[in-house]
């Protein structure tokens, strides 16, 4: 039934983390859950890992976003499909171009609109337009109460209760750099953007069982194998181990002479011991591709910070 969910990684925006959203809908007994985060897509392995901790079936999508007007939410039916939302992502934040208002042709996708775009006459069999549940007292009225098997169940949540509305209003703030008494409705969520239990989005929705069914059918149908393990890590930065630790040596070495001089004896014990753990443990690729990235960092004048 929850088709749009934000964490903290919808940048000043949403409240929650990963965990924190996810362990919420465990204690709801939420059984699938889809991660929308707006225009971002950092935290998708860490949803998936906490809602399989949980029990909890795991949907990945994207909210697409221009000027915080929504535009349409895209919900990946499979890892192809998450592939076209990050690529759709990508390349428009490459570009600097704005987002279109009508989305593409993805096929691996659902596509959820929050009302008709201009000069579109139908939906595709992947398209579907949300209502939210303040929305149903007056669908009776609208153009879309005769297209009941295009709707979806539209409850976004942003954060858990009144105080975390009142947090992501201030974030809204910073966002736009005003002050909360300039913020009108458009600018943040709506308070009622929090975890309902199921059976009362039914009972809203009880006129319209169709729509229900279309939100689980939907979610259903997504699946994701996203898995991490260490065959998704590059295993060497030169093509074999030993040559990694000889770079790595050599690098390190220098760095200390620079660093502390030619005759500090316990820098050059310190580096050497730092060194023996690291190739004990099968990091060094890990930190010749921090260097690497580094490296490219300055050579950019890209701003960076490094640790560890």
């Amino acid at each position: 039934m929850f088709i749009n969910c934000h964490t903290c990684y919808s940048l000043k925006y949403g409240l929650l983390s990963p965990k924190e959203l996810v362990t919420a809908a465990q204690k709801l007994g939420v059984r699938s859950l889809a991660l929308t985060d707006i225009n971002n897509t950092s935290c998708a392995y860490q949803f998936v890992d906490a809602c399989r901790a949980q029990g909890i079936k795991p949907v990945l999508g994207v909210e697409f976003r221009e000027e915080n007007e929504l535009l349409y939410v895209g919900i990946a039916k499979n890892d192809e499909g998450w592939r076209e939302l990050c690529e759709w992502l990508t390349r428009h934040s490459l570009a600097g171009e704005p987002l279109p208002k009508i989305a593409p042709d993805w096929q691996h996708c659902y596509v959820i609109y929050r009302k008709l775009p201009k000069g579109v006459q139908h939906l595709n069999a992947n398209e579907f337009v949300g209502v939210r549940p303040e929305e149903v007292n007056h669908l009776y009225a609208s153009y879309m109460k005769n297209h009941q098997d295009r709707l979806v169940v539209f409850s976004p949540v942003t954060f858990m209760d009144n105080d975390g509305f009142r947090a992501h209003k201030l974030l809204r703030c910073i966002d736009l750099n005003i002050v909360v008494s300039k913020l009108t409705l458009k600018d943040h969520a709506k308070a009622s953007e929090v975890f309902y239990e199921e059976a009362h989005l039914e009972a809203i929705f009880e006129q319209y069982p169709t729509i229900v069914e279309n939100t689980r059918a939907l979610l259903d149908n997504c699946h994701t194998e996203m898995t991490s393990t260490n065959l998704h890590n590059r295993q060497t930065f030169t093509g074999n181990k030993q040559d990694d630790m000889k770079l790595l040596t050599k690098l390190s070495l220098s760095g200390c002479e620079r660093r502390y001089g030619p005759t500090n004896r316990k820098a050059l014990l310190r580096t050497q011991k730092e060194l023996k753990v690291i190739e004990q443990l099968g990091f060094c690729a890990y930190f010749l591709i921090t260097w690497d990235i580094v490296r490219y960092a300055h050579s950019v004048g890209y701003h960076h910070v490094g640790a560890g």
